[in-house]
């Protein structure tokens, strides 16, 4: 989903779900095992 109403121009926003809860941080377009990727 690309949010034009952003003050800055299109933010794209990420859907990610299922990340263990031991995970620290994520690096970008990196996606944790077993967590589930939105459209």
């Amino acid at each position: 989903m690309r949010d034009l109403d952003t003050p800055h121009g299109a933010f794209a926003h990420w859907l990610v779900w299922d990340i263990r809860a031991g995970t620290r941080r994520l690096s970008a377009g990196e996606r944790p095992p077993g967590a589930k990727e939105g459209r």
